[in-house]
């Protein structure tokens, strides 16, 4: 671990990176790398790298959201599915607090929330 790594995890990170890895994972850590080059950095957490052995992925996660000032979601149609993470990552930033409602930034890809379900979206 280094500083700035250990400083993120204890007060939090601009923005969380919410996304399906399948469909989105090379453009989010494109995203990540832009962001933290600026030069006024934006601290990420993206799951691929801030995860490390040992972590309860649950609780990382969790606490990540949480603190995060932001949530950004790459919204792509395996979002939809079952398994994919996106909508409790949503639900856990959120914590029923619905004025940090307009804190989730959303990258509709390709107006995938006008396909989606309406019980998803």
């Amino acid at each position: 671990f280094n500083i700035s790594e250990r400083i993120d995890q204890i007060f939090g990170y601009d923005l969380f990176i919410a996304y399906d890895t399948e469909d989105s994972e090379k453009y989010a850590q494109a995203l990540k790398n832009t962001l933290n080059q600026l030069s006024s950095p934006i601290t990420c957490f993206l799951d691929k790298d801030d995860y490390h052995p040992g972590d309860s992925i649950s609780q990382v996660g969790k606490t990540s959201l949480r603190k995060s000032s932001y949530l950004l979601v790459i919204a792509t149609p395996r979002i939809s599915r079952k398994q994919s993470w996106v909508p409790e990552e949503i639900r856990i930033f959120l914590n029923g607090d619905n004025s940090r409602l307009e804190k989730i930034i959303v990258l509709n890809v390709n107006e995938t929330l006008e396909k989606l379900p309406k019980e998803v979206g």
